[in-house]
């Protein structure tokens, strides 16, 4: 399926009812259309309402689709304790999450694996004694990679913004976004 045509169907209300929601105002006119998917909320499409283009960055199988190997630093995933979801592009884990766009540009946060208190139940119980493995990126508009996913830390990756930026503008080949 095309982008526009991705983005015309999900212009249908199913899309707009339980197991899906709607997440609008995420800058730029850029909407987030997710579903529950084993249990939990899972951002599965990208909307463009300017470009009226829309884009999925994760199949019902939890496997991220925009994403190839080339889009990961690959050195940084080594250095990962937890780190085997991110061969199979996998979101496994909640959370993978978009951040609301500003200047043609997002950040993803991509949880590979999380912190101990996860798996601990109610009681307290089954907690690991592990810390959370997390990749960060940038998207951009159409949900390409300006920025390669890579074991930093939020800081950081913060300080890479303008350099998204900059790529998010030059692969448009225009100079506003």
């Amino acid at each position: 399926m095309t982008p526009k045509e991705l983005y015309k169907e999900l212009q249908n209300p199913r899309y707009s009812e339980s197991p899906f929601n709607r997440k609008k105002g995420w800058g730029e006119d850029m909407e987030i259309v997710e579903e529950v998917i084993s249990q939990y909320w899972r951002e599965r499409f990208l909307i463009d309402h300017r470009s009226q283009e829309a884009y999925e960055m994760m199949n019902r199988n939890l496997t991220l689709t925009f994403l190839t190997h080339d889009d990961i630093d690959w050195k940084g995933v080594e250095s990962l304790e937890n780190n085997f979801h991110a061969y199979s592009l996998s979101a496994y884990y909640p959370r993978f999450s978009v951040g609301k766009f500003s200047d043609g540009v997002a950040i993803v946060e991509w949880t590979l694996y999380p912190d101990g208190q996860f798996f601990m139940d109610e009681d307290g119980y089954g907690m690991e004694s592990c810390e959370k493995s997390v990749l960060y990126g940038y998207i951009d508009r159409k949900c390409r990679v300006v920025i390669p996913f890579q074991a930093s830390s939020w800081k950081k990756m913060l300080e890479l913004r303008p350099d998204a930026e900059y790529v998010a503008k030059d692969s448009d080949g225009r100079d506003d976004v």
